[in-house]
C-alpha cells in the first residue's frame, strides 16, 4: 500500500515535471492544477458510505466511470498524481475537507450531512411531510456518483435526513426530476437516467412516503436516443385530467412540453425556445401557475442555464405568459432573473402545493466544488413562495417571500442608535423599512472581530439595491463574484430590505420580494456586530433583529 509520504514524494516529482514542462505558462497551470486535478484527487480517495443505505437491492457503483485508457492501464498512477498534486498543490482543499464541518453549516436551511449536493429534486407534498429530494454523490463532497437524496420536514425549516432514494446504477446516475401522487396513494418520482453516451426518462414508485422506490419495469419510460436529453419537471393538469411534463433538449435550449394519462406513455404536445439568454445548456425547467396581486393568474415558465449566466456560471431566468394545456406563450419574449444574487440555481416547485411554493440550489457551478464547508458541500434556499406583482412598464415581476419562517423561535436583539451585537452563529433575520430622499443611501453591514464586512443596501440616487461579500476572508477563488446589484422600479425611495443570514448563506429580499438576491458567503470568523449608516436625508422608520432557531 502506498505511504502518505511516497505519495507526497511522488507527487511533487509529478509536479516538476508538469511545471518544468509549462513553464512559460505557470499561472495557467496553477489553475488547472486547482479546478481541474484537485477532483481527480477526489476520485481517488477512498469512499466511506457508511450513512448510506441503498434504496433498491442493486448495489449502488463505488467508483466512477473513466475513459482515460492511462487510469484505466495504470490505476496506481491515477492515485499517486491526483493525491500527490492535491496535497502539494493546494493544501488549503485538504484543510477544507479535514476541518470543522459545523463552522459553515446553516441551521435553518438544509444541507446534507456528507457528501455533496446539488439540484433539488421531486419535491412533493404526502401526509404532512414535505418531502426534499436532490442531486447528491454519499461519497465525497463533490460532484459526481449522481443519487437521489432524501429529506423530509413538517415545516420547511426542520429537516430530517433519510436514507438515499434512487441509486446510480449500471445504467448510468440519477440526474434531475420530479415526483407526483399517483392514484393518490404512491409517490411516482420521474428523472434522468444518464450515461455518458444517453439520457433518458425514467420512472419509480414508492408506497411508504418515499422512503424506498422501485423501479417501472418498462424503463425508460421517455427516450429520444439523445445525450442532452434531462430534467423532467411532472405536475397534473387538472383542466385536461393529465400529467404535463417539461424537460429540456439542452444543448439546443429547447423546452418540450409533454402530456401523458398513466406517466408511462407520453406523446408530444409543444416546445418553446430557444428564447432568453441562452447560455451553452438549458436545465431544469419549471412551469408554475401563479396568482397575480389582482387576483388572476399567469403562468412562468422558469429555465436554468449553465454556464452563461449574466454574473458567471450558472442562474435561472424566467418567462410570463399562458399555458392552455398545451403550449406555453409568453407576453413577451425579454427575459428576466428570478433572483440577482450568484447563488441560485435549478428552481423546483412541489408538483402538489395549493399555492406556488419552491426551493432552489444556494450554489454556482463555477466554485461549487471548492467551497471551505469539509466533508460536504451543497445548502438549498428557504422555501419561497411566488406571486406576480404588475407594473407601470406593463409587465409582470415575479415577488418571492420566505415559507416557513414563523415556525422558528424568535428572539429579538435590542438595536442601539447605529449598531448591535448579533451572534454570528446564529441564524439571523434584519427586517428594515427606511424612508430615503431622492440622493440617499442606506447600508447595513455585519462585521466580525477580524474587521470583515457583508454590506447590503439601497441607493436611492442611483435606483440600486446591491450585496457587497468582497470583504470577508474565508474563502477566494477567481469566480467567487464579490459584488451584485439590481435596478429597482424607478422612483422608489420607501422600500423594505428583508436579510436572512445563516451563517455561509445570505438572502435578502426588497421591496416585499419584488427583487431577491441570494449568495454564499464566508467569514472566516462569523460576525458579532451590526451596523448600518445613512447617507443623505432619510430614516429608519423600522428596524428588527431576531435571531432565529429550530
Amino acid at each position: 500500500m502506498l505511504q502518505l509520504a511516497d505519495i507526497l514524494k511522488q507527487g511533487k516529482q509529478c509536479r516538476k515535471m508538469l511545471v518544468e514542462e509549462c513553464r512559460n505558462n505557470e499561472k495557467e497551470l496553477n489553475f488547472q492544477i486547482k479546478d481541474s486535478l484537485i477532483i481527480q484527487s477526489w476520485n481517488a480517495l477512498p469512499r466511506h458510505p457508511s450513512d448510506v443505505r441503498p434504496a433498491s437491492n442493486e448495489p449502488p457503483p463505488r467508483h466512477r466511470v473513466d475513459g482515460h485508457r492511462w487510469k484505466r492501464r495504470y490505476p496506481g498512477l491515477a492515485t499517486v498524481v491526483g493525491v500527490g498534486l492535491a496535497l502539494c498543490l493546494w493544501p488549503s482543499v485538504l484543510a477544507s475537507y479535514l476541518g470543522d464541518p459545523s463552522k459553515y453549516r446553516p441551521t435553518i436551511h438544509y444541507s446534507p450531512p456528507s457528501g455533496f449536493m446539488n439540484d433539488p429534486n421531486g419535491l412533493v407534498i404526502k401526509d404532512h411531510e414535505f418531502h426534499l429530494f436532490y442531486q447528491y454523490d454519499p461519497y465525497a463532497p463533490i460532484i459526481g456518483n449522481v443519487h437521489w437524496g432524501h429529506a423530509v420536514s413538517g415545516d420547511l425549516v426542520r429537516w430530517v435526513t433519510l436514507p438515499v432514494a434512487i441509486n446510480e446504477t449500471a445504467a448510468g446516475q440519477a440526474f434531475s426530476g420530479s415526483a407526483v401522487i399517483f392514484n393518490n396513494s404512491l409517490i411516482a418520482a420521474i428523472y434522468t437516467r444518464a450515461s455518458e453516451t444517453k439520457q433518458a426518462q425514467e420512472l419509480a414508485f414508492s408506497s411508504d412516503n418515499g422512503r424506498t422506490f422501485q423501479e417501472y419495469k418498462g424503463n425508460p419510460v421517455l427516450d429520444r436516443n439523445s445525450d442532452s436529453f434531462r430534467d423532467p419537471q411532472v405536475f397534473w393538469d387538472e383542466r385536461t385530467h393529465e400529467y404535463k411534463m417539461t424537460v429540456v433538449k439542452a444543448r439546443k435550449h429547447q423546452v418540450l412540453i409533454y402530456g401523458s394519462r398513466d406517466l408511462v406513455n407520453w406523446r408530444e404536445l409543444s416546445s418553446f425556445g430557444p428564447a432568453g439568454i441562452l447560455g451553452i445548456d438549458y436545465e431544469c425547467p419549471n412551469l408554475m401557475r401563479v396568482p397575480t396581486e389582482d387576483g388572476h393568474y399567469k403562468w412562468v415558465l422558469a429555465i436554468s442555464i449553465n454556464p452563461g449566466s449574466p454574473l458567471g456560471g450558472s442562474g435561472t431566468q424566467y418567462f410570463v405568459g399562458d399555458f392552455d394545456g398545451t403550449t406555453f406563450t409568453p407576453d413577451y419574449y425579454e427575459t428576466k432573473f428570478v433572483d440577482f444574487g450568484k447563488d441560485f440555481y435549478a428552481l423546483q416547485t412541489y408538483s402538489n402545493a395549493r399555492a406556488p411554493l419552491g426551493i432552489a440550489w444556494l450554489s454556482n457551478w463555477q466554485y461549487a466544488n471548492f467551497t471551505p464547508t469539509g466533508d460536504w458541500r451543497g445548502v438549498m434556499t428557504l422555501a419561497r413562495g411566488f406571486g406576480l406583482r404588475y407594473t407601470e412598464d406593463f409587465k409582470y415581476f415575479l415577488t418571492q417571500k420566505p415559507v416557513g419562517l414563523e415556525n422558528l423561535y424568535r428572539r429579538e436583539v435590542p438595536v442601539g442608535a447605529e449598531s448591535c451585537s448579533v451572534p454570528g452563529d446564529k441564524a439571523l433575520e434584519i427586517h428594515a423599512i427606511v424612508e430615503l430622499g431622492p440622493r440617499s443611501r442606506i447600508s447595513f453591514s455585519l462585521l466580525s472581530e477580524n474587521h470583515e464586512q457583508l454590506v447590503w443596501g439601497y441607493d436611492a440616487n442611483a435606483g440600486q439595491a446591491w450585496i457587497d461579500r468582497g470583504r470577508t476572508f474565508g474563502f477566494s477563488q477567481r469566480f467567487f463574484t464579490d459584488k451584485m446589484s439590481v435596478a429597482v422600479i424607478p422612483g422608489t425611495t420607501n422600500i423594505d430590505l428583508h436579510a436572512i443570514f445563516d451563517k455561509s448563506t445570505f438572502e435578502l429580499f426588497l421591496d416585499d420580494g419584488t427583487f431577491v438576491g441570494t449568495c454564499l458567503v464566508f467569514f472566516e470568523k462569523l460576525p458579532n456586530c451590526l451596523r448600518y449608516s445613512l447617507v443623505g436625508d432619510g430614516r429608519v422608520t423600522n428596524l428588527t433583529v431576531n435571531v432565529l432557531t429550530p
